[in-house]
C-alpha cells in the first residue's frame, strides 16, 4: 500500500477509550506524516498481551488510530448509501450523486476521533493470532503432488473423513468451532483468527493445505472490510501502481490488511514489471514469511 497517512498530533485515554487530536489548519498544527513499514503490523501484533494503557497510546501516537466506526468495526467495512450520510458529510468531488460508496463514519466527540480500548486488544490479538498460525503452516510441509493425487483416488471423500474447519452459527446466536487435530497451529489461535468471519466449512485432504487456504480466506476477508483495491495513476509523465482504501479516512487497519497479505505472499512490498508493466511481489519467496518469525519472536 503505498502512499503516506497522518498520524496525531496528541492521544490520551479516558473511560477505556482512545482519543486522538490530528493536526488541521484551524489548530496550525501541520500534520505528521508515515509511510507504510513493517512496524505497523509487528508493532499491533506486540499489543495483544498488553493489559496497560501505555503502549496502546504509544502506538496510536506512532502510527495512528486503526480507524474504527460506531460498530467497533473497520469504516471499510459496508457500502453506504450517500442518501445515509449526515447532512454536511463531505464528500469526493468525483462522486456521481446517487452513488454507493463504502464506509461508516469514525467515532468522534469534539475534535477528536475516539476508539475503544477493547477493539484495540480484540484486532491486536486476532493479528498475532493469524501471524502465529502463518508461521506454524509455513513451517509444515504439505503433500506433493503426487501424494494428493493418491490420497484422493485411494481415499475418495466419502470413504474418509478429511481434516476440516468449521465455523456454524448456533440457534442461541453464539459460534461452535471444530478443527480437526491434524491441522497445525493452537485451537485457540483459530478461533481468533476467525472470529470476524461467518460460517465456515470446508475440508481437504491435506491439512497443512487446508490451513492455508483458511488463512489466506482470512487475510482476503480483511482486505474486504478495509476496502482495500488496486488503483491506477496516470497524470502528466508519471504513472503508478497502487493498494489503497476506498474510504476517505481509513486509520492503520487497512495498511495492517496490506502487510498481511504481502506476508503472506513471501515479501515486504510489490514492484511493477517494467517490461509487461505488471505488478509483482519483488524479493525472493519465504523470506516475507520469515520476517513473520522475527516479529512475532520480538512481540514476546
Amino acid at each position: 500500500m503505498g502512499g503516506s497517512w497522518t498520524a496525531p498530533d496528541e492521544v490520551r485515554v479516558e473511560r477505556s477509550n482512545l482519543f486522538a487530536l490530528y493536526g488541521d489548519q484551524s489548530r496550525d498544527v501541520s500534520p505528521t506524516y508515515r509511510e507504510m513499514t513493517e512496524g505497523v503490523l509487528y508493532g499491533l501484533l506486540r499489543l495483544a498481551d498488553e493489559e496497560t494503557d501505555e503502549p496502546y497510546i504509544e502506538y496510536a501516537k506512532e502510527w495512528g488510530m486503526l480507524g474504527l466506526c460506531n460498530h467497533g468495526l473497520p469504516v471499510g467495512h459496508r457500502l453506504t448509501p450517500r442518501r445515509l450520510l449526515a447532512p454536511g458529510a463531505r464528500v469526493s468531488a468525483a462522486l456521481e450523486p446517487g452513488i454507493e460508496y463504502e464506509g461508516c463514519p469514525v467515532r468522534r466527540k469534539g475534535d477528536a476521533i475516539v476508539e475503544p480500548l477493547d477493539r484495540w486488544r480484540y484486532y491486536a490479538r486476532q493479528v498475532k493470532s493469524i501471524v502465529s498460525l502463518a508461521i506454524t503452516l509455513r513451517d509444515a510441509k504439505p503433500f506433493s503432488d503426487a501424494k494428493f493425487k493418491h490420497v484422493i483416488k485411494e481415499y475418495p471423500l466419502g470413504k474418509r473423513t478429511y481434516p476440516s474447519i468449521v465455523k456454524v452459527l448456533n440457534e442461541d446466536g453464539t459460534f461452535t468451532f471444530r478443527i480437526t487435530e491434524e491441522i497445525p497451529g493452537k485451537f485457540d489461535d483459530w478461533r481468533l483468527a476467525l472470529q470476524d468471519m461467518g460460517t465456515v466449512i470446508i475440508n481437504n485432504a491435506d491439512a497443512v493445505n487446508l490451513g492455508r487456504i483458511v488463512i489466506s480466506r482470512i487475510v482476503n476477508h480483511w482486505l474486504t472490510i478495509t476496502a482495500i483495491r488496486p488503483v491506477c495513476w496516470w497524470a502528466a509523465q508519471t504513472s503508478r501502481f497502487n493498494l489503497q482504501s476506498t474510504v476517505s479516512w481509513n486509520g492503520v487497519l487497512p495498511v495492517v490488511a496490506v502487510r498481511l497479505m504481502l506476508m503472506l505472499s513471501d515479501a515486504p512490498d510489490y514492484a511493477i514489471c517494467p517490461k509487461c508493466k505488471s505488478p509483482y511481489w519483488n524479493i525472493p519467496r519465504r523470506k516475507g514469511v520469515a520476517k513473520m518469525q522475527q516479529g512475532l519472536t520480538d512481540a514476546k
